[in-house]
C-alpha cells in the first residue's frame, strides 16, 4: 500500500511539472503576441507620424506654388489686358472688370479643389483606418503555432495559409516579420518536440556560378588563384574561368578548349604587392596597407595565351559588346580601413571609379565626370553592390508613330491652368515663357519653360532666336529647340493660341488658331501635347493632333514644316547620334542636305481627308523616347539594403575606349597616387554582365555574407 501511495504521489507531481510547463509557455506564447502587437502598434504610429510630415510639408508646398503661380499669370494677363484694350480705345474700366471675373473663376477653382483635397484626405483616413482594424483582427484569429506551423521551410507554403496572405495583401512588413517568427519557432518545435521524423533532404549549395552572366569571379579564399611571392600577392585570377569552375558548369566548349583565365589583377613590384592574410573566418583574404600603396594592376589574357597588364575589356569581356548603354552587377566584400579617399576599382577611361570617401562615410560610383550613386556606410566588415546601367532615363532613340485614324484634338474643357498666350492678328511673335510645372526631357537634355511662336511651333528652354516665318534654315547649326505640328508663315486667327495644363495627368497641350499670311484662306487649329518626365505611361513623349481645315480655299504657295529639331550648335554635318531636324512627313533626319519644307497643304495637312486636294493622312503624329525602368537604375547596396538610387546624368559608351589608356587598377588610383590608396581586406569580387533581378541579388549576397561571416538586410529565401 506505501508503494502505491508513492508512486500516486510521483505521478501527481510529474503531472503538476507538466502543467506548469505548459502553463509556463502559454505565458511565453501571450509574451511574444503582445510584443508582436506593440511593435506592430508603434510602426503604425511612426509610419503615420511621417505620412502626416511629409503630406503636410507637401501641401504647404503646393498651396504656395499655387498661389505664387496665379499671382504671376493674374499680373502677366492684366498687363496684357491693358496694353490691348488701349491699343483698342477701348475703356480701362471694362479691362479691370473682366479681370475681376477671371480672377473670381481661379478663386472659385481653387476652392473646389481643396474641397477635393480634403475629401480624398478623409477617405485615406478611413481606409488606413480599415487596414489597421482587419491586421488586428487577423492577428486575433491566427491560430497557435504548434496547431499551424510545426514544419514551415518556404515563404510559398506559410502564405498559403489564408490568414497569412491577407496579412500579406494588407502590410508585406508585417508579414515578412511573422514569417521569420513561425519559421523559427518551427525550427525550435521539431528540435523539442517534433513527433515525426523526416527524411533528411540534399540541399545543394548556392554559388555564384548558378546565375546566368557571370563574367568574374575574384575569391581570395581560393588557393589555386592566388601566386604568391613570400606572403605577397603578385597575380589574383578570376577563378570563374578555371578548369575546375568549367568542370562544375559543364566541362570544356564543344572542342574541347579548357578556356585560359583572361581576367586578373597583378603587381610585379613585391614592395607594392598586397599581403595574404587569415581572415576571422579561418579563410584566406588579401590585405591591402594603403601607406605602402599596394595595389594590382587588372590585365586580361591574350589570344596567344600570354598575359598583359593593360586592363580589363569591360565592353566586349566583361560586358559581352552589349551596345551603346551596357550593364553591370558588381559585388565586393571587404573591410574599408579609415582613409581620406579609398579606391576599390578605378579604370581611367571613360572614367570609371568605384571609392569609399572618410569624410562622410560613404562608397561612391563615379561614372564619365559625374557621380551616379553615392551610399552611407558603417564601420567593419561589410558588402556593396553596386548595380549599374550606364544610361540616363531617358535614352535619346525616339519612335514615330503616324496613325491613319483621326483621332482628333484633346478637349481642353478640364484643365487646370489655361494660359491664353497669343491672340488675333499676332504675326512673327514669340509668347511670354511658360513655365512647365515639371521637367520635360528632350533629346537628351531637361527643359523646365517652354515658349508658343505664332508661326505654328513652339520652342523649348529659350525663345525662337531669328526669322521665325522663315522655316527653311531648320539645318543651321543653333540652339533653337523646335517642336513644329505645321511651321509655316502664320498669322494668328480670331481664337488665338493657348497653353492648358492638367495638374493630375502631368501634360501640356499648346494649341493654336491661325491662317495663312496675305489670305483670308485657309485656317487651321492644331495641337502641340508634350507628356512630362513624371506622366505614368509615356513621359518625355511627344504628340502633334490636328482639326479638319475650315474651308477648301487653299493657297498651294505654302511650304511648310512637321517636325522637331534639337540644339544643334556643336555637331557636325556627320553626326547622326542627335536630332538635327526630324521630319514627320518623310520620316527621316535631315543635316545639312535634302532639307524637306514643301509640305502644301493640299496635299499634306495631315487632316485633310478629301481626295480632291491630295492624299490625306497621316492624321496623328506621336514621337516617343525611350524610358528606362526602375530596374535600369544605378543602385548601391549596402549589407543588401538599398543606399542609393538614381539614373546616370549622362550616357557611357564603352565601345570605343578600349584602345589606349587602359590603365586600370585594383586597391589604388589608375596613376598610382598614394594619397587614394585602398587600405583594407578584399575577400571576394563577383561581376556579372547584366542586372540582376532582386531575388538573384539577395541569393548572391546571402551567399558571400553566409561565406565570410556578416549579415545582410534581405536573405535569400528558402
Amino acid at each position: 500500500m506505501k508503494k502505491l501511495l508513492e508512486h500516486i504521489k510521483k505521478q501527481q507531481e510529474a503531472r503538476a511539472e507538466e502543467q506548469a510547463k505548459l502553463e509556463a509557455q502559454k505565458q511565453k506564447n501571450i509574451l511574444e503576441a503582445e510584443r508582436v502587437y506593440k511593435l506592430e502598434e508603434q510602426r503604425i504610429k511612426e509610419r503615420e507620424q511621417k505620412e502626416k510630415e511629409v503630406a503636410t510639408a507637401k501641401r504647404k508646398k503646393l498651396q504656395e506654388d499655387a498661389w505664387n503661380k496665379k499671382i504671376n499669370e493674374g499680373m502677366a494677363l492684366v498687363e496684357n489686358k491693358i496694353k490691348k484694350e488701349i491699343d483698342n480705345n477701348q475703356n480701362l474700366s471694362s479691362i479691370l472688370k473682366d479681370e475681376e471675373a477671371r480672377q473670381a473663376v481661379i478663386l472659385e477653382r481653387e476652392k473646389k479643389r481643396q474641397v477635393r483635397l480634403r475629401i480624398s484626405r478623409e477617405a485615406k483616413a478611413r481606409e488606413e483606418k480599415e487596414r489597421k482594424n482587419k491586421i488586428t483582427q487577423l492577428l486575433k484569429t491566427r491560430e497557435t503555432m504548434e496547431e499551424v506551423y510545426p514544419d514551415v521551410l518556404s515563404w510559398e507554403s506559410w502564405n498559403e495559409n489564408p490568414i497569412n496572405k491577407q496579412i500579406f495583401l494588407l502590410d508585406k512588413d508585417l508579414a515578412e516579420d511573422l514569417y521569420y517568427d513561425d519559421r523559427e519557432y518551427a525550427a525550435r518545435y521539431k528540435r523539442t518536440k517534433g513527433s515525426k521524423k523526416k527524411q533528411p533532404t540534399t540541399i545543394t549549395a548556392f554559388a555564384p556560378s548558378d546565375l546566368s552572366g557571370l563574367n568574374v569571379w575574384m575569391d581570395a579564399d581560393f588557393a589555386s588563384s592566388i601566386t604568391l611571392d613570400g606572403d605577397n600577392v603578385i597575380q589574383w585570377e578570376s577563378r570563374i574561368h578555371d578548369v575546375d569552375m568549367w568542370a562544375d558548369m559543364g566541362g570544356p566548349d564543344p572542342e574541347g578548349n579548357v578556356p585560359a583565365k583572361p581576367f586578373w589583377g597583378a603587381q610585379t613590384a613585391v614592395s607594392n604587392a598586397p599581403s595574404y592574410v587569415d581572415h576571422p573566418s579561418g579563410k584566406k583574404t588579401i590585405q591591402f596597407d594603403e601607406n605602402n600603396n599596394e595595389r594590382l594592376d587588372l590585365g586580361i589574357s591574350t589570344s596567344d595565351g600570354t598575359s598583359n597588364d593593360e586592363g580589363w575589356d569591360w565592353y566586349d569581356g566583361i560586358q559581352g559588346g552589349s551596345g551603346k548603354y551596357p550593364a553591370f552587377t558588381m559585388f565586393f566584400h571587404g573591410n574599408m580601413a579609415s582613409n581620406t579617399m579609398n579606391y576599390l576599382l578605378d579604370i581611367r577611361h571613360p572614367r570609371s571609379l568605384f571609392y569609399y570617401a572618410s569624410g562622410d562615410n560613404t562608397i561612391n560610383i563615379f561614372r564619365d565626370g559625374t557621380h551616379a550613386a553615392t551610399a552611407s556606410i558603417s564601420t567593419g566588415e561589410q558588402l556593396w553592390t553596386f548595380s549599374n546601367v550606364e544610361s540616363p532615363k531617358f535614352i535619346t532613340s525616339y519612335t514615330l508613330t503616324a496613325e491613319a485614324t483621326n483621332p482628333g484634338m484633346l478637349s481642353t474643357a478640364s484643365a487646370d491652368l489655361t494660359l491664353q498666350t497669343l491672340s488675333n492678328g499676332n504675326d512673327d511673335i514669340n509668347s511670354s515663357q511658360i513655365n512647365l510645372s515639371g521637367s520635360f526631357t528632350f533629346n537628351g537634355t531637361i527643359y523646365s519653360t517652354s515658349f508658343m511662336n505664332s508661326n505654328g511651333f513652339m520652342t523649348l528652354g529659350s525663345a525662337f532666336i531669328g526669322s521665325s516665318h522663315n522655316n527653311t534654315q531648320l539645318d543651321d547649326q543653333n540652339t533653337n529647340v523646335v517642336l513644329a505640328p505645321w511651321w509655316d508663315d502664320l498669322v494668328v486667327e480670331s481664337d488665338g493660341a493657348q497653353a492648358h495644363y492638367f495638374a493630375n495627368d502631368k501634360y501640356w497641350i499648346f494649341q493654336w488658331h491661325c491662317r495663312r499670311y496675305g489670305t483670308d484662306g485657309v485656317k487651321i487649329r492644331m495641337q502641340a501635347v508634350i507628356y512630362l518626365d513624371n506622366h505614368s505611361t509615356q513621359p518625355g513623349t511627344v504628340e502633334f493632333r490636328y482639326n479638319e481645315i475650315e474651308n477648301t480655299t487653299f493657297n498651294a504657295d505654302t511650304d511648310a514644316s512637321v517636325g522637331v529639331k534639337g540644339d544643334t550648335s556643336a555637331l557636325t554635318a556627320d553626326n547622326p547620334t542627335y536630332i538635327h531636324w526630324r521630319d514627320f512627313a518623310l520620316d527621316s533626319n535631315k543635316y545639312a542636305s535634302g532639307l524637306q519644307t514643301s509640305h502644301n497643304t493640299e496635299n499634306y495637312w495631315p487632316a485633310n481627308t478629301s481626295p480632291t486636294y491630295g492624299p490625306g493622312g497621316p492624321y496623328y503624329y506621336k514621337f516617343s523616347p525611350t524610358v528606362q525602368e526602375e530596374k535600369h537604375k544605378t543602385k548601391i547596396f549596402v549589407d543588401g539594403l538599398e543606399g542609393s538610387s538614381n539614373f546616370c546624368t549622362e550616357v557611357v559608351d564603352l565601345g570605343n575606349y578600349f584602345t589606349e589608356h587602359r590603365e586600370q587598377v585594383l586597391g589604388g588610383r589608375y596613376d598610382y597616387s598614394a594619397t587614394n590608396a585602398f587600405g583594407g581586406t578584399m575577400n571576394e569580387i563577383i561581376v556579372y554582365d547584366r542586372i540582376l533581378t532582386d531575388d538573384e541579388r539577395a541569393k548572391v549576397e546571402t551567399y558571400l555574407a553566409d561565406k565570410w561571416g556578416t549579415t545582410v538586410a534581405t536573405r535569400s529565401v528558402g
